[in-house]
């Protein structure tokens, strides 16, 4: 499995959404050119829960279509855990809708030192999917 290539400052941008997020799951998607992530796109967890999330289905329609407009692509979804590592739970494997894209979750368990993890999600296998992080 190639690498997910991802540029530090989405990926410092998307840590920096889960801390002012928290103690609630934040999460968003992730797109860029040529299989480089470039940019974050914040969404609203409209269930507003420490244990879950669930995007709001109109905001979701119009960030794809900027993606497409943009020309870039769909790279990655992401969320964070409040107080768990940085996994999949059960919950994110049954709801995994978009099987061929790296899905993101970044864990505030340790609070003053995030870590963030990429899996690939299909058919409730879990294979964890190694980062390539570009100045």
């Amino acid at each position: 499995m190639d690498p997910i290539k991802i540029k530090r400052n989405i990926l410092e941008e998307l840590i920096r959404h889960a801390l002012g997020e928290w103690p609630l799951e934040c999460c968003g998607l992730l797109s860029g050119f040529q299989g480089v992530i470039s940019r974050l796109h914040r969404m609203n967890n409209i269930l507003n829960s420490t244990k879950s999330f669930f995007m709001d289905p109109e905001e979701l329609i119009a960030v794809f279509k900027e993606i497409r407009m943009n020309g870039s692509l769909h790279l990655g979804i992401y969320h964070s855990h409040p107080a768990a590592e940085p996994f999949p739970s059960q919950r994110d494997i049954e709801e995994a809708y978009y099987p061929a894209c790296p899905f993101f979750i970044v864990s505030l368990k340790s609070f003053k030192n995030p870590s963030l993890k990429a899996f690939s999600l299909s058919e409730n296998r879990v294979v964890e999917w190694p980062l390539e992080i570009l100045g």
